[in-house]
């Protein structure tokens, strides 16, 4: 489960997803239910899996999509832009998914599968 780095009261306040531990456990509910699959959710299951898998905390985070260890990562697809992160470059990387090769603060979001 990702957390907000708030208190436990607050936790689920205003919560607008909540992630299955498994990216097919969430295209069979979203099949079933008929709802549009979002590839995009499935990306971030992804990562958090990989993440957790890894032994790391990871939070929500207000700059980006996740926060580890207090570096920020958004993802998204290859067109993502810097534009959620550009504030804060020192401290928060892209993460891409449909590229090959990193650049500055963009990661390719396959190179996290090798933490597993």
């Amino acid at each position: 489960m990702v957390k907000e780095n708030k208190a436990r009261s607050g936790l689920l306040k205003g919560t607008d997803k909540i992630y299955l531990d498994n990216s097919n456990l969430y295209r069979a509910v979203i099949n079933e239910i008929g709802f549009d699959y979002r590839k995009g959710t499935v990306r971030e299951i992804f990562f958090i899996k990989m993440i957790k898998n890894y032994g790391e905390k990871i939070y929500y985070s207000k700059i980006g999509d996740f926060q580890v260890k207090g570096i920020n990562f958004e993802i998204g697809g290859k067109s993502k832009t810097k534009k959620q992160i550009k504030d804060n470059l020192r401290n928060s990387y892209l993460v891409k998914d449909g590229i090959i090769y990193p650049s500055r603060n963009v990661i390719p979001l396959y190179l996290f599968g090798f933490l597993y």
